[in-house]
């Protein structure tokens, strides 16, 4: 079969009023599209759900639980939707174009390891929108440096909500439990283990979403099955950043450790306290003892076994208080 065709009949073709103008990029579920409006010239980005999954019951209702994810949520760190269509041969997002990068090929080609003065800014960006989306009741569960795109003004923006549920809609499963959502390499113990999830689940992937942009690598890159990634995941604290990369600050190491504790009590509860130990490390050094760190290895090495490190207490001080949503939702 010929996969190119469906992009090349696309070329050209007019959803609403926008005229679909080249590829940007293609995934699992669907292609993303640069088009432009007719009459105004705004040019937005159209995903397609894939011709050979428009029938398929399942992948049509997480492609509209994205669109109606993406409905509630208007934030300038949020890749925003402008419009859906449902149409017989298709169902397309009317979103936002972001004229940037993502953060993982940016990692990958442009910057390599991020340095802690330029990732820390960056990252709080991150975080603000995620504090947005929890606040709202919505719980991420992809989230990983390929679904965060640094446009060219700086601004980082947050997109691709296809497997993200609303904690108000709990009940209303898309999903069973013991279905495990997500990208393995950023799981949550919780979410390896098929188990409930909720903000806090986000909280872990942004903690190894905040590794790789300071070491320039994912701590289990190298690992070849799905098997020994979930045996890290549940069993093994995530290793110093600073072995993987020298001169990371030891009180950043401190909050990713934090970030990534595997009891989901023990971790940040929310993106504001996320926040807070980032932009004043001092208050978590003043808290928690310095451990004996190991010696960084070489760079062009991967360390899978690291010795153990001495990770924060589950009671670190909490920010000033703020109403936090809770709940929990069914994978």
């Amino acid at each position: 079969m010929d996969y190119r065709k469906p992009l090349i009949i696309m070329i050209g073709k007019q959803i609403l009023n926008y005229e679909i103008k080249s590829l940007l990029g293609e995934g699992g579920m669907g292609n993303v599209y640069l088009a432009e409006h007719v009459q105004l010239g705004r040019k937005v980005a159209i995903k397609a759900l894939h011709a050979q999954l428009v029938n398929n019951q399942s992948i049509r209702t997480r492609f509209k639980n994205e669109a109606s994810t993406m409905a509630h949520l208007q934030h300038p760190n949020i890749v925003a939707l402008y419009d859906y269509l449902e149409a017989p041969d298709g169902l397309f997002l009317i979103m936002e174009y972001v004229e940037g990068t993502p953060l993982d090929e940016y990692i990958r080609n442009i910057s390599g390891p991020i340095p802690a003065d330029r990732a820390v800014p960056m990252f709080t960006q991150i975080l603000e929108g995620f504090k947005y989306a929890h606040g709202m009741g919505v719980v991420h569960r992809d989230i990983k440096p390929s679904n965060i795109l640094i446009a060219k003004d700086g601004s980082m923006k947050i997109l691709d909500f296809g497997i993200a549920k609303m904690l108000s809609e709990a009940g209303n499963k898309l999903t069973k439990t013991g279905t495990q959502m997500g990208t393995v390499f950023y799981m949550s113990p919780e979410q390896v283990q098929g188990k409930d999830v909720d903000i806090r689940s986000d909280i872990y992937a942004l903690g190894v979403t905040f590794f790789q942009m300071l070491t320039g690598v994912c701590p289990y890159d190298g690992l070849t099955t799905e098997y020994e990634v979930y045996g890290k995941i549940v069993n093994e604290p995530l290793p110093s950043a600073a072995m993987f990369y020298p001169g990371i600050p030891p009180a950043l190491d401190y909050v990713i450790a934090k970030a990534t504790m595997k009891r989901i009590e023990d971790r940040f509860q929310n993106c504001n306290e996320f926040s807070y130990a980032l932009t004043a490390p001092h208050n978590m050094q003043a808290h928690i003892p310095a451990p004996n760190m190991p010696p960084p290895v070489n760079n062009n090495q991967t360390a899978f076994n690291p010795p153990p490190f001495q990770a924060p207490p589950p009671n670190f001080p909490p920010p000033p208080q703020q109403p936090i949503k809770s709940g929990k939702v069914n994978v």
